[in-house]
């Protein structure tokens, strides 16, 4: 199975310069994040990002369907969402688990530079698409130090 640290818009993948060093990383703690993309070829690629970093990853291939496997309680520590998805929008999706769940950080992707300022505005942390395993690595020790 070919390892996918970078991927793109339009699915292609291709292999990170970093990836040496991403496979010897050892993290302080087990992070469980949740990857929420209606594209299967990203949800895929940065699921299997966050393995490789030594998180465990779960999926959801919408908005609702990440709001069914928080409900009742959390399993996560960080989500990481697409801003446009079919049903309900990564910042929608941000605004409604930031009610319930105020100390889980969401991460919203995006691959669209005219998205980043409403990202930005909306208080969450942006990640441009497309983006490497250490950048990702960054953007979620950043995400979780400010929720701490």
């Amino acid at each position: 199975m070919e390892r996918r640290d970078r991927f793109h818009p339009d699915g292609a993948i291709a292999l990170a310069p970093g990836a040496a060093r991403v496979q010897r990383f050892k993290m302080a703690r087990t992070i469980r994040a949740l990857v929420v993309d209606d594209n299967p070829a990203v949800r895929e690629a940065v699921t299997d990002m966050l393995v490789t970093l030594g998180m465990k990853a779960g999926s959801a291939v919408s908005g609702r369907a990440a709001l069914k496997l928080c409900a009742g309680g959390c399993p996560f520590d960080v989500i990481l969402a697409d801003v446009v998805m079919g049903d309900i929008g990564g910042i929608q999706l941000a605004e409604t688990l930031r009610e319930v769940y105020p100390a889980v950080p969401v991460i919203l992707m995006t691959g669209r530079d005219s998205l980043i300022d409403g990202v930005i505005d909306t208080g969450d942390m942006p990640l441009y698409k497309p983006f490497g395993a250490l950048q990702l690595m960054r953007v979620i020790n950043d995400a979780l130090s400010r929720h701490d």
